[in-house]
C-alpha cells in the first residue's frame, strides 16, 4: 500500500497558529490605513466641491457655495442671485464617503467677480471631518481663498 504524503495534525496547528499571529498583527494597521483612506478621500470630494463653486462664481454673475450640517454626510452645493442671495437653488447634494461625518455646521459662498470667499466668522473657517474617532481639518481662508487640510 502507497502512502500519499500529508500533513499531520500538529503540522496543520503550527500553520493556524502561526497565521492567527500574523492577523492579529496586520488587521489593526489595516483598520486604521482603511480610516485614513475615507477621510482623505472625503477631504478631497469636499476641497473638490469648494474648488467648484469657487470656479463657477468666477466665470459666472452669480454667487455658489457650499453647505453642511453637522452630524451629516452629505454637503449641499448651491447657487443663488447676486448680491442677496434671498433664494437658493441647490445644484447638487455630494456625500461623502460612508461613516465619515462633519463636525461642524457651515456655509461658504463664493462671490462674483473673484470667487471671493464669504463666511460667518474671522479669516479662516474650520470644517471638520471624523471618521470612528479619527478626525481631519479642512481651513478655508477668507482673504486669499486658499484651502488647505490639516493633521
Amino acid at each position: 500500500m502507497n502512502k500519499k504524503p500529508a500533513f499531520t495534525l500538529i503540522e496543520l496547528l503550527v500553520l493556524f497558529a502561526i497565521l492567527a499571529i500574523f492577523s492579529a498583527i496586520a488587521a489593526p494597521k489595516f483598520i486604521n490605513y482603511r480610516r485614513k483612506i475615507r477621510l482623505q478621500s472625503s477631504v478631497e470630494i469636499m476641497k473638490t466641491s469648494l474648488y467648484k463653486n469657487f470656479s463657477s462664481a468666477r466665470s459666472q454673475p452669480s454667487i455658489f457655495g457650499v453647505s453642511g450640517i453637522s452630524g451629516g454626510n452629505s454637503l449641499e452645493t448651491f447657487k443663488c442671485d447676486f448680491p442677496n442671495c434671498t433664494t437658493k437653488t441647490n445644484i447638487k447634494n455630494e456625500n461623502l464617503r460612508s461613516n465619515v461625518l462633519l463636525d461642524s455646521d457651515f456655509e461658504i459662498k463664493f462671490l462674483p467677480p473673484h470667487g471671493d470667499a464669504n463666511f460667518i466668522g474671522g479669516d479662516t473657517l474650520s470644517v471638520f471631518l471624523n471618521y470612528d474617532g479619527e478626525q481631519k481639518e479642512i481651513k478655508i481662508y477668507k482673504s486669499s481663498g486658499l484651502i488647505t487640510n490639516e493633521n
